[in-house]
């Protein structure tokens, strides 16, 4: 029978702690603060603050079906600062070792960052350095396009939450199809990665149980399409994107899966820069699994998209559908 203090423990850490997956472990390699563990159905301290973190104690708890750890929650601010300084590092190095597994380290890491950043979208230290690392990240897969094929698996296989990977997925594809029709320089495939991975960051103001749903009502619905707009308070004069694709970032939404055939605004799309990373978000989120849904085939989603923009957009589309197939020819 446990102890009046071991309970009284429990009910205070039970009280105390918050949740961490064990990615958010993997990249860090000095514990920032206490870290606990919930084994036997209790609360155990696993490593003391200022400890080691190391791989194989992980992957032997993963063994054993323990996925998540704990921290108390005012010490979240200095697990925070201590993936922003693993983002840095990784930043500052992509070019020394295995590229490919160094821009999966990168891309884990931004994908990290920007949960902290959802939580606090005002935070202009996380901001910036989320801005910096993500054209570093482009700037390396420009460097790098024969191998995007390779580093867009890479990074779906490690299953981040769509609002989180959805994003940089869909970037990483725009960015390869824009070097694929050579009509653009790289100044303007640059810019169109940043604006297209930094569009959806007005989500971080929607509830989190919205993005678990397949039916929304009409008010959630109205919250999800306004995001586009909250993107924009978000980062306008924070980060050097020009009218130009703040335009992108406020028209992206006007082709909604979410109620497509309520959506009277398509010609409101200007341009045929928003044209595209539409069609990549959109495209990526057909082919990925969400919470109340599987994702569905390439040909499928091709055949859902053909049907939007094969007539308006005939020569852009079959563009887009050449390079799809051998994108994705080559990913198997």
């Amino acid at each position: 029978m446990m102890g009046a203090f071991k309970l009284f423990e429990q009910s205070y850490l039970n009280s105390k702690l918050i949740p961490l997956s064990v990615r958010e472990l993997v990249h860090i390699t000095t514990a920032p603060c206490d870290i606990y563990k919930f084994e036997n159905h209790d609360y155990e301290l696993f490593i003391r603050k200022g400890g080691d973190i190391y791989r194989q104690d992980l992957k032997s708890l993963v063994e054993k079906c323990i996925f998540h750890f704990y921290i108390e929650y005012q010490e979240l601010k200095n697990f925070q600062i201590a993936h922003q300084e693993s983002l840095r590092n990784i930043t500052r190095a992509m070019s020394v070792g295995d590229p490919i597994r160094n821009s999966q380290k990168q891309m884990s890491l931004l994908t990290i960052n920007m949960g902290h950043l959802f939580k606090d979208p005002i935070n202009d230290t996380a901001l910036d350095l989320q801005y910096q690392s993500a054209f570093n990240l482009v700037n390396f897969l420009i460097d790098n396009d024969k191998r995007n094929h390779l580093i867009f698996k890479a990074y779906s296989k490690q299953k981040h939450h769509y609002t989180l990977s959805q994003p940089l997925l869909s970037s990483i594809l725009l960015c390869s199809f824009l070097r694929f029709t050579k009509h653009f320089s790289e100044r303007e495939v640059k810019m169109l990665f940043m604006t297209s991975y930094f569009k959806d960051i007005g989500m971080s103001l929607l509830p989190t149980d919205t993005f678990e749903k397949e039916n929304l009502d009409e008010t959630e619905r109205k919250l999800v399409k306004d995001h586009s707009i909250h993107s924009i308070n978000i980062l306008q004069g924070r980060v050097p994107l020009n009218p130009s694709y703040f335009n992108i970032i406020s028209n992206h939404h006007n082709f909604s899966l979410i109620n497509p055939e309520e959506d009277d605004d398509k010609d409101l799309v200007e341009g045929i820069e928003t044209l595209f990373v539409v069609m990549m978000d959109m495209f990526v989120a057909m082919i990925s699994k969400r919470p109340y849904r599987e994702g569905i085939t390439v040909y499928e989603a091709l055949k859902k998209l053909s049907l939007i923009y094969g007539k308006d957009y005939p020569r852009e589309f079959k563009a887009f559908v050449q390079f799809i197939q051998r994108f994705f020819t080559r990913i198997r």
